[in-house]
């Protein structure tokens, strides 16, 4: 999904996103290339997800979106060396039905929590 990012994750966490309106190109000096949206956010009473830690589980989605053209997999083991993961990637990927060559934008906010449990308790 192009502009899913690392943000957009911590947005579905804390916050539900509601669209307001368009706003056309046109409406900017310089014209950009994009189109823009206004939205609301409101803040959850609890986050989306249960996560074992949140300091760990940002990292980790920091981390699986790192370089966007990398799989998740590559992304993780490149992170590894800065973030401790308690169990193997493979391991964790597989547990969390996280297919080791997917994209971190295609993943939802429940399967980064799910591999963020997996690479927690293994």
């Amino acid at each position: 999904m192009e502009g899913f990012g690392y943000l957009s994750v911590m947005v579905q966490y804390y916050c539900i996103a509601t669209k307001l309106f368009e706003v056309p190109p046109s409406a900017f000096t310089p014209v950009p290339r994009v189109h823009s949206a206004v939205i609301k956010l409101t803040v959850r009473e609890r986050p989306a997800v249960e996560v074992s830690d949140e300091a760990k589980f940002f990292a980790l989605v920091r981390a699986a979106f790192a370089q966007r053209r990398k799989t998740i997999l590559n992304n993780l083991k490149a992170a590894s060396r800065v973030v401790e993961f308690a169990h193997p990637l493979e391991s964790a990927l597989e547990a969390a039905s996280v297919a080791p060559q997917r994209r971190a934008e295609t993943l939802s906010l429940e399967e980064f929590a799910a591999l963020s449990w997996a690479l927690d308790r293994g």
